[in-house]
């Protein structure tokens, strides 16, 4: 039963110790979105107004397939120009992208060791819970047969619960 308590105590250290990877990486993602609002509210004197939009939606609409094509050709050439002049800001995404798949990775680690634990429990719990259940099944049996003798209702049983510390051997009696 020792064992068993030790057991459960690790997966519940292990669960704690994901919440609060988890916990830290939200609150990355929270500045993250900071920082992403902050670029927004200096992006936004450049965005075009309501007209402004309307007369560019109206020449794109005279446009081709082609024209679009160089046109994304020419923005893709304007973003290498952009990346070549801050390349801390691609450096600091490919940092964030390495960081958040080592947490995937041990994430998933974690999951499959939390996975072991549980069917190691589970082949421990099978070998000696059906004994149990027999056992009380016979005591229950005696015990409702006595009481049936006094014109009574007799019941014992075993309350299970998911922290086997609070697993207890239920007596239940009617007296009539």
């Amino acid at each position: 039963m020792s064992a068993l308590k030790a057991k459960n105590s690790e997966i519940t250290q292990q669960l704690e110790a994901e919440k609060q990877s988890l916990k830290d990486l939200a609150k990355e993602l929270a500045d993250m979105h900071r920082v992403a609002s902050d670029a927004k509210s200096e992006v936004e004197p450049f965005l075009v107004e309501e007209e402004e939009r309307e007369k560019l939606l109206a020449l794109a609409s005279s446009r081709t397939g082609e024209d679009v094509g160089n046109e994304i050709g020419a923005e893709r050439a304007k973003l290498e120009v952009i990346q070549a002049s801050n390349p801390l800001a691609l450096q600091e995404f490919e940092k964030w992208a390495a960081r958040i798949d080592k947490e995937r990775a041990n994430h998933s680690t974690q999951e499959d060791r939390l996975a072991d634990v549980n069917h190691k429990i589970d082949t421990i719990r099978s070998q000696w819970e059906p004994k149990l259940d027999e056992l009380v099944g016979r005591i229950n049996d005696a015990f409702s047969y006595n009481f049936e003798q006094i014109s009574c209702a007799g019941e014992v049983g075993v309350h299970k619960d998911e922290d086997f510390e609070k697993w207890a051997i239920e007596i239940r009696v009617k007296f009539r």
